[in-house]
């Protein structure tokens, strides 16, 4: 339990960054995932240079909808929103979906 023995750490921006050798890195790699999901971010070293750096990943948000970002951009026919006539909708329901195959 607890964190791996050898490491020098600093701060970086509130951010504990830890350095370890590649073989530690190895034999104790989940003590060090641990310390990731925790924020921690570890450069591993081969030969004492970096190499590679563990940290957590950023959860991708997605894009706040702003009502009405689409105005001027949909157009349609004033007869888009009327009543359909007798076997319209028969007809839609025969077309595929994929243009190139034959009706169902």
């Amino acid at each position: 339990g607890g964190p791996p023995a050898r490491l020098s750490n600093y701060n970086l921006r509130y951010i504990r960054v830890m350095k370890a050798p590649i073989h530690e890195a190895k034999a104790k790699f989940s003590a060090y995932v641990s310390l990731v999901e925790q924020g921690n971010h570890v450069t591993i070293l081969r030969h004492n240079k970096p190499v590679a750096e563990l940290r957590p990943i950023t959860p991708i948000m997605p894009k706040a909808r702003v009502v009405g970002s689409a105005r001027g951009q949909i157009s349609y026919t004033n007869d888009a929103f009327h009543p359909m006539a007798e076997g319209e909708l028969d007809e839609i329901d025969q077309r595929s979906l994929f243009s190139g195959d034959e009706p169902r």
